[in-house]
């Protein structure tokens, strides 16, 4: 069996409605100061005193078999402190009961990353995702991400200031 990849860069996340609960993190762009032409991407800015929220929806490739991991690409404008990164999925198969207008995250799977000690240098770390909800190929699948002060394993977020989301892939294990 081989690995399958989603690539998902921050333009395929998309905010929640900001209202109580539903905390949306701001959308922007940094441009290198590197020599033009300089890159320029697409980032998530997630604050440290609200448990803000993106979500994306997709369709499992016919190729997926099992174990999904979450892999972020991720810094942040300080030096030290740990970010608690948070996932939920849930998956819909044609003819279901649940709708996509009443489905909800199933089981809320974390990790506890530690900033690398170099302001604003690239973090990564993996959120493997429970399969609960019973994700197969062809499913359509719903993902809610967030940073989340305190997980329900205990887990403290210290960093102090934005952690900024660049992008991340779904890797899972292949038919």
């Amino acid at each position: 069996m081989a690995t399958g990849y989603i690539p998902l860069p921050a333009t395929s996340f998309q905010p929640l409605d900001n209202s109580a609960g539903n905390e949306a993190p701001a959308l922007d762009y940094v441009q290198s100061s590197g020599a033009a032409p300089a890159p320029r991407s697409a980032r998530w800015g997630f604050d440290d005193t609200a448990n803000e929220h993106v979500c994306l929806v997709m369709r499992m490739p016919g190729n997926y078999a099992s174990d999904p991991v979450l892999k972020l690409d991720w810094y942040a404008a300080a030096t030290s402190g740990d970010v608690v990164w948070c996932a939920e999925v849930s998956a819909i198969t044609e003819s279901d009961a649940a709708t996509p207008e009443d489905k909800t995250g199933d089981t809320v799977n974390a990790v506890d990353d530690t900033v690398d000690g170099t302001t604003k240098e690239l973090n990564q770390c993996s959120i493997t995702l429970t399969n609960a909800d019973s994700v197969a190929a062809g499913d359509l699948v719903m993902l809610v991400l967030y940073r989340d002060p305190e997980d329900a394993s205990g887990n403290t977020d210290t960093l102090v200031g934005d952690a900024y989301l660049l992008g991340a892939s779904l890797e899972y294990t292949t038919t």
